[in-house]
């Protein structure tokens, strides 16, 4: 049975923001743990955003280097199962102030 979490992240153009560092979620009685793997995460652009997109990537993101979300689409990646954590994930954004709403199953 996969579990989740959700959550929401402001841009700051020029900064790679981490996605999440923690996830809230308890799972069997303790937090999940900062190695979580993830089957997929989802991340939506607010559609009342500024900017025209938000970029999704590792450490080094930005906006010339990521997978680029227009505001208001959703876009989904999925993992096998053991393959990735929630924690190598961040994004960046044309306008700064910008709000990407996420979702993550493990």
């Amino acid at each position: 049975m996969a579990r989740g979490d959700t959550g929401t992240v402001t841009v700051v153009t020029g900064t790679a923001v981490q996605i999440t560092s923690s996830l809230k979620t308890i799972v069997e009685g303790q937090r999940v743990r900062a190695s979580q793997q993830i089957l997929a995460l989802s991340v939506t652009p607010r559609a009342t955003n500024t900017g025209a997109a938000i970029y999704v990537g590792g450490a080094s993101v930005s906006t010339t280097h990521g997978r680029r979300v227009a505001k208001g689409d959703e876009h989904t990646f999925q993992f096998e199962p053991g393959a990735d954590d929630f924690t190598a994930w961040y994004v960046d954004g044309d306008s700064s102030g910008d709000l990407v709403d996420w979702e993550i199953l493990f």
